[in-house]
């Protein structure tokens, strides 16, 4: 699966004001901080569980954040976002092109997130990385990387695996291809240790989506 970067530089404001009202950051701790709350999920709720690998990694000296007094995400972190229908960033180009429920998780790249998600199924549109962010200068350098995956997951669900999701890129920031590894074995160790067995974790991974889902 090849797609070329988008080079998006985004108002820092306007994007603190969307990921200020996205609603999975605040969860996402609670869920870390108490295991036990994931079976108290708000109806229509379901955990995606994955990870997140940039290849090659961002190097020592190729970002340089300082993070928004805005909101409590850490932009230093990668930005995965979640909608509820797929979005074409390179043809919108702005950041309307959001569809109607938006969600993220902020998260280091290589480690699990447990991200709650109302959207059934899941579109993983972009991956937000910030390499320049000076809240005082107002100055940003902002890639986003154009994903088009879709996670099947259901309304009776309430823990999807959704893959580790590995993108490939050269130095220039060109995306050669995106793929999604399966390690379901690990992470359904790791989860039913955090977790306990009381919630099942379901593999739906992440696959391209379908030409007549796109808009």
């Amino acid at each position: 699966m090849s797609r070329c970067t988008l080079r998006w530089a985004l108002p820092v404001l306007l994007l603190a004001a969307l990921l200020l009202f996205a609603g999975c950051a605040t969860e996402l701790k609670d869920l870390r901080t108490h295991p036990q709350d994931i079976s108290k999920l708000k109806p229509g709720q379901t955990v995606l569980v994955g990870q997140v690998v940039l290849d090659p990694p961002i190097g020592k000296n190729e970002q340089e954040v300082n993070n928004s007094i805005f909101t409590s995400t850490d932009y230093k972190k990668p930005l995965l976002v979640f909608d509820d229908q797929h979005v074409d960033y390179s043809k919108e180009n702005d950041a309307t092109a959001h569809a109607g429920n938006t969600e993220y998780v902020s998260h280091d790249f290589g480690k699990t997130f447990y991200a709650p998600t109302t959207n059934h199924p899941a579109y993983v549109n972009g991956l937000y990385i910030y390499l320049k962010m000076n809240t005082d200068k107002v100055a940003y350098d902002l890639r986003v990387l154009q994903t088009d995956l879709v996670v099947d997951a259901r309304p009776g669900d309430k823990a999807v695996y959704i893959g580790t999701i590995r993108y490939v890129r050269n130095d220039f920031w060109d995306l050669k291809k995106i793929e999604v590894v399966d390690d379901y074995a690990r992470e359904k160790r790791r989860f039913k240790k955090i977790f306990g067995g009381g919630v099942k974790l379901v593999k739906r991974l992440a696959h391209r989506v379908p030409a007549s889902a796109a808009r």
